[in-house]
């Protein structure tokens, strides 16, 4: 099958003012697009372009919504990828009760100085602080924090960089498999087209048990056929994994995002006082990365907000 760019891009390019049912069944033939690239590939055997067509699939499917949560048939094909490996392991998955877990393994895509992944890692870390927690990165493309290395190595584990190898898909998610077979439960916080997990846990007997931390739950991602538990973080993710991620009742948890405890440096009516804010009025504070707050279908930040503050005329808003 040749490569050639999908009608659909230059589409989208030039008409901006289609509907947003138009727009999701654009992408959707965008993702298709990719994924039939990747199941041509993998009819040849060529895994490396298999695997790059996949990951292409779910970044236009995660970022370009296309009216789907997760993808059966993007994630039989690399499992199916994943079982094929070459893989002479004697290991074999032994039965298992949460205080025969000693060690944790967490993968992640990457980790970055500031943002919510890497903040929930360190407390979760910080807060089982019995057991010992090693860190996989497939995909790091900086150096790891000095934070999350302080935090792995007081617990006595090790970060693993795969990445520094450059190696090939196959490569990864082989290294990535014999890494979790010294521990006894593995933790996914990877992106929503990381396809390397995928591959390295696509024989559920030879790998230890696989929880994934839902963090993403409003897109698109990878994962739901590999992990014996997805961890859902909010009432809205929940829904989702239990109608639109075609994940088991049994196969779903729900845990409330760890924050760390407030440590008060005045009263509430200094700091207002500071601020110069009235002692009785409301203050509000979101603080996110830009895309966060970025207008979607028409419908902006300030449209959201603004009816509440008008009826409330003592609140203030703060973004940062």
């Amino acid at each position: 099958m040749a490569l050639e760019t999908p009608p659909e891009w230059h589409a989208w390019n030039t008409s901006p003012d289609r509907s947003a049912e138009e727009k999701i069944r654009a992408h959707f033939r965008e993702y298709d697009w990719f994924l039939k690239l990747a199941q041509d590939a993998w009819r040849r055997k060529n895994v490396q372009a298999a695997c790059s067509y996949a990951s292409l699939a779910a970044l236009v499917a995660t970022h370009r919504h296309a009216g789907i949560f997760a993808s059966p048939r993007l994630e039989q094909l690399l499992v199916s990828i994943g079982r094929d490996l070459p893989d002479e392991s004697s290991y074999r998955r032994a039965a298992t009760t949460p205080d025969k877990v000693k060690r944790v393994l967490h993968v992640c895509t990457e980790v970055a100085n500031i943002g919510g992944l890497a903040s929930m890692l360190v407390r979760l870390i910080k807060e089982d602080s019995t057991r010992q927690h090693s860190l996989v990165l497939t995909r790091n493309r900086s150096d790891v924090p000095a934070h999350i290395t302080d935090a792995i190595t007081a617990s006595g584990g090790a970060v693993h960089r795969l990445d520094k190898k450059t190696p090939t898909f196959a490569e990864l998610a082989l290294d990535l498999r014999r890494i979790a077979r010294e521990n006894d439960l593995v933790v996914l916080h990877i992106y929503n087209e990381d396809v390397v997990p995928l591959l390295a846990f696509a024989k559920p007997d030879a790998v230890p048990p696989v929880a994934f931390i839902n963090h993403a739950d409003h897109l698109f991602w990878l994962g739901f056929s590999v992990s014996d538990l997805v961890i859902n973080l909010r009432d809205s993710g929940l829904n989702l994994s239990r109608n639109r991620r075609y994940i088991s009742a049994e196969r779903i948890a729900f845990v409330p995002t760890l924050v760390g405890k407030a440590a008060r440096t005045r009263s509430r009516e200094a700091a207002k006082q500071e601020l110069g804010l009235d002692p009785d009025s409301v203050l509000l504070i979101s603080v996110a990365r830009t895309v966060k707050y970025r207008t979607q279908n028409g419908i902006t930040f300030a449209d959201t907000h603004v009816p509440a503050l008008a009826d409330n005329v003592k609140s203030h808003l703060v973004v940062v």
